[in-house]
């Protein structure tokens, strides 16, 4: 068996291989992909993903203690609520980001194990 680095569209999956792959690709997103012999959009998908989910943890974790320490602030009734939902803005965008980028990670994958599934041969 070979190993390269090259992406090998045309190789000959069957059906039940291609389900693995679906599954592993929903687990962690472009594993199934990087299995199924598209090495460059697997490794693409799979860093996208641990970015994504890396940033959610470390960007989410701050915002958590922040809405904790001024918890007080943010349920003021007399406070500016305006200000309030920008001060929230300003804390919650990275973590969203993470969310997305690890969302579109996701659904690329998912999409590449269609295409995957949609090739496949059927069992002999």
């Amino acid at each position: 068996m070979k190993i390269s680095s090259e992406s090998q569209p045309d190789a000959v999956i069957n059906r039940e291989t291609a389900l693995t792959l679906m599954a592993s690709n929903m687990a962690v997103p472009g594993t199934g992909t990087f299995l199924a012999g598209r090495k460059i959009v697997g490794a693409v998908q799979i860093l996208l993903g641990m970015a994504g989910m890396a940033v959610t943890i470390i960007f989410g974790s701050r915002m958590v203690l922040w809405m904790l320490s001024n918890w007080s602030r943010l349920h003021d009734p007399y406070g500016d609520p305006i200000e309030s939902l920008n001060a929230i803005w300003i804390a919650a965008r990275w973590p969203l980001a993470g969310i997305a980028a690890f969302a579109f990670a996701w659904i690329w994958a998912f999409l590449d194990s269609l295409g995957i599934l949609r090739k496949a041969t059927p069992r002999p």
